[in-house]
């Protein structure tokens, strides 16, 4: 290997349910890179430690850090512990890419800390990586991105990693939907931060408004004590096919092609993976109209936007209006899909690694 192509870029934490960081490094494991994934702060610290001057950070989700702890001492302690390593890291040559995926991690319980660790990261780090070229508003609130530092590469699709796109026809038998039904989806993590319940309870005036049968399609794991919430909220008079399990990869092609409308009626989203997946299989989506996702995305024909304000009336607006087989809807998140893909995305991603190794915490070159 040569010189200048480190052994080990650590990337933490690396959940194997979650394939885009995956696809997001296709490139780099091509050139040569050593791809160490972590998942445990204990590990990451041990990876880190071990030769900084020959390695590269790519911090993610900060959640393992402090948040999967309810006592406050031992949150204040790991924070202490992670961002000294990574102090003592860096005076050491260790480089830092963190990838912004949200303001603060959804659920969060040591607030505090958590602006302290995110502050601590931006002041870090050789490169901030946001998703959305909109991230620096959307987290000033919280915390300042460093200009200077900070290099936009979007989610691609998901082209090649779920099969390929059922047929409508053929996908919407399997659920049993009649041609005159509007089919809505949402498939992922049922969690009270997804707006689940706004969307149950949106579905039956927006049933009676439109004058003709919505389908809803609920797939994905929920949490035991958030089961009997999910199931009070249920209408009786809209049909519902649950699925309260993972979704195996071989089977979102199946719920996707039968949809003709994903709505992801979530708070405060920042970057949205379901989306891009929904994009894949050809489905429109229904988000709320936060500024940097209308900024992003108001202008594709397969995204539709709702009023987040008044998040039921307007769920309940857009479901009402929302058309059976947008042919043009799909050909359009097909298109879109095809325009930035998988590896295009890790292309960008190794020519941030190579400017990270290059510039060290000098400001990045456009890219």
């Amino acid at each position: 290997m040569s010189g200048d192509v480190p052994t080990r870029i650590v990337i933490f934490p690396a959940w194997q349910d979650n394939p885009y960081l995956n696809l997001l490094h296709l490139a780099t494991g091509a050139a040569g890179y050593w791809l160490d994934r972590v998942k445990t702060l204990e590990d990451a610290l041990a990876s880190i430690a071990e030769d900084p001057g020959d390695t590269i950070l790519h911090m993610n989700w900060t959640s393992p850090i402090c948040q999967e702890t309810p006592d406050p001492l031992e949150a204040r302690a790991r924070v202490d512990r992670f961002v000294g390593a990574l102090e003592e890291g860096v005076a050491a040559g260790l480089k830092i890419i963190w990838t912004v995926h949200n303001a603060l991690p959804h659920d969060v319980i040591h607030r505090e800390l958590e602006l302290e660790l995110h502050e601590a990261l931006a002041r870090l780090a050789h490169a901030v990586h946001v998703i959305n070229p909109g991230t620096a508003d959307a987290v000033a609130p919280h915390y300042a991105l460093p200009a200077e530092r900070t290099r936009c590469i979007p989610h691609s699709s998901y082209q090649g990693v779920y099969g390929s796109p059922i047929e409508r026809a053929t996908a919407r038998r399997r659920f049993g939907l009649a041609d005159d039904e509007l089919a809505v989806l949402f498939l992922g993590q049922l969690r009270p931060y997804k707006g689940v319940l706004d969307l149950l309870h949106a579905v039956s005036p927006a049933q009676r408004r439109r004058g003709g049968r919505i389908v809803l399609l609920l797939a994905g794991k929920a949490r035991p004590e958030e089961v009997a919430a999910l199931d009070a909220a249920m209408p009786l008079d809209v049909r519902i096919v649950r699925h309260f399990a993972y979704v195996p990869d071989g089977q979102a092609p199946w719920w996707f092609g039968a949809a003709d409308l994903v709505a992801l009626p979530y708070r405060n989203i920042l970057n949205s993976g379901s989306m891009l997946l929904a994009q894949t299989f050809g489905a429109p989506v229904l988000v709320p109209d936060e500024p940097h996702v209308v900024a992003q995305y108001g202008d594709e024909r397969w995204v539709r936007v709702y009023d987040r304000s008044r998040p039921v009336e307007a769920l309940v607006e857009a479901l009402a209006a929302a058309p059976i087989d947008d042919a043009e809807g799909r050909q359009a998140a097909f298109d879109a899909a095809r325009a930035w893909s998988p590896y295009r995305m890790s292309q960008a991603m190794l020519q941030l690694v190579r400017d990270v190794q290059e510039r060290g915490r000098g400001a990045l070159s456009a890219a």
